[in-house]
């Protein structure tokens, strides 16, 4: 899996929650086959890191947690997330995310916020700056 491949998926990610909130099992899908694919153990290492450095960079906030644990820190997710496996449905679909107002204006800035974008593969640097600072 190349360099590329991965953060166009986890630009994908971000633009769609943007659009509609999302849980862990809806981030990046192509990479590994997702939640279903054949290595979905890799996968789930993708997705807690993803998550773990979009809260950490201010990207995505979460909005929605039912409850279901007492640390929501990029910290106290990243260990809920790593604890959990995906036949656990309460934490991997619960948990809901949504794009923080810093990365809507930086997508706002691009016109990156569109279904259309979610599916493009034309690389926002400026997205790519701020996930990677």
């Amino acid at each position: 899996m190349k360099d590329s491949d991965v953060w166009i998926a986890c630009q994908q990610s971000l633009i769609y929650c943007c659009l509609e909130n999302s849980s862990a099992v809806e981030f990046l899908p192509k990479i590994f086959g997702g939640q279903y694919g054949e290595n979905s153990r890799k996968w789930e290492d993708y997705v807690r890191t993803f998550i773990y450095q979009s809260l950490k960079k201010d990207l995505l906030e979460v909005v929605q947690d039912y409850g279901l644990i007492s640390d929501i820190s990029a910290d106290g997710l990243y260990k809920a997330y790593s604890c959990a496996s995906l036949g656990n449905e309460e934490i991997w679909m619960g948990i809901q995310f949504s794009g923080t107002s810093r990365l809507i204006a930086v997508l706002r800035l691009n016109d990156s916020i569109s279904w259309e974008k979610v599916r493009s593969t034309k690389e926002i640097k400026d997205l790519k700056d701020l996930f990677f600072e």
